[in-house]
């Protein structure tokens, strides 16, 4: 009689490694999954119980192992923007799995920003802003992490981020407070190559983080769109600082030039209860559903575009990332191995344990070819762990069957 056994949890084999063309991506994490395993005697149980002192053992017969067996691949989830540098896209030799003892390519950049948190924290607006970010802090990790979304990859490191970046930390960083951060005469590249001006680009990348943030949530989808949540509700946020912004002047198509102490005093200065957002800007509606034709009171025809643009993205990068989650099936076959030796050991208060002497579980890899074949087979040779979590598994489907006193295994006494 065959024994199912249950199946160990799949076993992560390599990262890295290059896939066959037909797959799709270049470079995959490869895993082993086992289905199908079983256990079963190779022979009719005969042994009887045997004492030793305080315990009782049972040989059991010959046993063998079989198993169903695939090796899965899914693209590699590396970063490849220096997210807490200055937004560049990450060299090849920087792409691999990295071991954390990497410096921060600048350091000054966080010591900065860090210094700007203090200064927020002096006064009851400040101290505002920073625990409405702190609500959604976690939301806006999930923005940045490319395994979640392809915010960074598609648009923030697109363009001339990364030259914002360094212009924003001089202006804050420079000792007399004075230099200007949002220059109206300096262009940068927009995430399609277009030049704008440093609002126009702010407030481009606004428009994006907010539709992706949207996304982000599991439940989302265009037919019914959430409309509560910390999702939404961390997209509001990111519309609704848009109206104190505004109120200092500054919008996508007007420029009223500021320094860090400027920035800072329109913080502090910012009316107690003023709305947070313009009247129209309260239609969320067409955000939710932006291809709807009577929801765009309070925005223009370039932010309706905008918005349009952004939703179809950030819809296509999700459906992407949740189809490449799919692992694809590179090998499948079979795997056996003989167990000669095993016994059934009772102790004195009845529990029983199953002793497993070391077995080779080998897999059909016959039709394996190609560079993923290689790493796969080193990786399985090489990691005993696997014939370790088989042999659990057997051990303890074995245990289950002794202790139920199954004529599968245990010879019948009265024979």
């Amino acid at each position: 009689m065959t024994l199912p056994v249950p199946t160990p949890p799949d076993l992560p084999l390599a990262r890295t490694v290059e896939m066959p063309e037909h797959v799709g991506y270049p470079s995959g994490a490869l895993t082993l999954r086992f289905a199908e395993l079983t256990v079963e005697p190779d022979a009719e149980p005969h042994a009887v119980p045997v004492s030793d002192g305080d315990r009782t053992i049972v040989a059991l017969p010959p046993l063998v192992v079989r198993a169903r067996y695939a090796i899965d691949a899914t693209p590699d989830q590396i970063a490849t923007v220096d997210g807490g540098g200055d937004l560049s896209v990450l060299p090849d030799s920087a792409t691999a799995p990295r071991s954390g003892d990497e410096p921060d390519k600048h350091p000054e950049w966080l010591d900065n920003a860090r210094d700007q948190r203090m200064r927020l924290a002096q006064t009851e607006n400040g101290r505002s802003l920073l625990n409405l970010y702190g609500l959604y802090e976690d939301v806006y990790a999930d923005l940045f992490d490319e395994t979640k979304s392809k915010f960074v990859k598609r648009v923030w490191n697109k363009g001339d981020t990364a030259a914002m970046a360094a212009d924003t930390h001089q202006a804050l960083a420079a000792e007399t407070g004075d230099q200007v951060i949002n220059d109206h005469d300096k262009q940068y590249l927009d995430h399609k190559g277009n030049r704008a001006n440093y609002n126009a680009n702010a407030f481009v990348r606004q428009f994006a983080a907010a539709q992706y943030t949207l996304m982000l949530d599991p439940d989302y989808h265009p037919s019914s769109p959430p409309t509560q949540g910390r999702y939404f509700d961390a997209s509001q946020a990111m519309w609704d600082f848009a109206g104190p912004v505004q109120g200092t002047g500054n919008d996508k198509g007007a420029t009223t030039p500021m320094t860090r102490d400027d920035v800072f005093r329109a913080v502090a200065e910012h009316p107690a209860g003023q709305d947070a957002v313009r009247p129209g800007r309260r239609n969320f509606e067409a955000v939710l559903t932006p291809f709807a034709d009577d929801v765009w009171e309070g925005w223009d025809d370039d932010e309706r575009d905008l918005i349009r643009e952004f939703h179809r993205m950030a819809w296509e990068d999700r459906q992407a990332l949740r189809a490449a989650a799919v692992p694809t099936t590179l090998f499948e076959g079979t795997g056996t191995g003989r167990i000669t030796g095993a016994a059934a050991v009772t102790d004195a208060s009845g529990a029983v344990r199953v002793e497993l002497p070391e077995f080779e579980l080998v897999l059909d890899d016959a039709t394996w070819s190609g560079a993923a074949a290689t790493v796969a087979r080193d990786r399985i040779a090489a990691a005993g762990f696997v014939a370790d979590l088989v042999r659990d598994a057997v051990a303890e489907r074995l245990r289950v069957a002794v202790a139920a006193a199954d004529a599968t295994l245990l010879a019948d006494p009265g024979r």
